[in-house]
């Protein structure tokens, strides 16, 4: 990836998207994200956000992927275990959101779009 200078981002990265249910479309969106940062000459990292060209899901308002660090403790715990070439290795979970939901984190930050996920027990 092509990162900033001064910045502490790994140029490692997973991506992660938990569903209920796997879907081929899943796996392309999920292969096109992690090609991204060398399409667009770019990086991925905390609180970043990409749009993608269409609803996520049929009949959807979802139209943005929202990076955010997993949650779970193990996941968390990833680049303190695992390197690659001497870089470590960060997880980031992928999270669909619409551009509400965007332009509230824009506007209030990360803590207020992940308030109302709370309120509305996103899992």
């Amino acid at each position: 990836m092509s990162i900033p200078a001064g910045s502490s981002a790994s140029p490692r990265a997973e991506l992660i998207w938990y569903t209920r249910a796997s879907s081929r479309d899943y796996a392309v969106m999920l292969a096109w994200l992690a090609e991204y940062p060398f399409i667009d000459g770019t990086w991925l990292g905390h609180g970043h956000t990409v749009r993608w060209y269409k609803p996520l899901f049929e009949g959807s308002e979802l139209h943005h992927y929202w990076l955010i660090p997993p949650l779970v403790t193990q996941h968390r715990k990833m680049p303190e275990r695992v390197r690659v070439k001497g870089n470590p290795v960060h997880l980031w979970w992928v999270v669909p959101i619409t551009i509400a939901e965007l332009e509230l984190r824009v506007r209030e930050g990360t803590d207020a779009l992940l308030d109302v996920f709370d309120r509305h027990d996103h899992p």
